[in-house]
């Protein structure tokens, strides 16, 4: 079990490093899975994984969307937007404490190159949708939304990089 364990994380360490697509990610993980979506010229990726067991759950309380009381069974690992040719900068902060992801999508927005990549995760008290909106390959907000009661439990983000 354990040599299995160790080429796993061998083998996702090495595809996340040798990979010029990682855009950005987390800590190693394991059965990885892909849920992606494609919109013209936008392809968003995300690399979903159950947390190896030398990374854990330091606490359940931790975890704010997609687990209550619990650690997430999945995390998003690294998320990857080609717009175009090129590669939007997605930082950690903008998926890292998004558990248990189901659905992604894109939808696209009122103005010059705008959309937004929609991550769907949870289960009913758990659910939630995170919307990353975009202009071109820039992020400007994150918001977050219980599924439930989105008008009572909700977060924003908001992104300010220099060009």
């Amino acid at each position: 079990m354990m040599k299995i364990l160790i080429v796993n994380a061998t083998i996702l360490a090495l595809l996340i490093v040798c990979s010029p697509s990682a855009i950005a990610q987390s800590s190693a993980l394991l059965h990885d899975t892909e849920l992606s979506a494609e919109s013209g010229r936008i392809n968003v990726k995300l690399l979903v994984a159950a947390p190896s067991d030398s990374q854990g759950c330091k606490t359940a309380s931790s975890w704010r969307w997609g687990a209550e009381n619990t650690c997430p069974n999945t995390l998003i690992g690294a998320v990857e937007v080609r717009v175009n040719t090129g590669l939007a900068f997605v930082p950690l902060s903008a998926f890292a404490d998004l558990g248990n992801p189901r659905i992604v999508r894109i939808e696209g927005r009122k103005g010059e190159g705008r959309f937004a990549v929609i991550v769907i995760g949870g289960d009913a008290a758990t659910s939630y949708k995170a919307t990353l909106e975009f202009r071109k390959d820039l992020l400007l907000e994150r918001v977050v939304r219980h599924g439930e009661f989105p008008a009572e439990s909700w977060e924003r983000t908001i992104y300010k990089f220099n060009r």
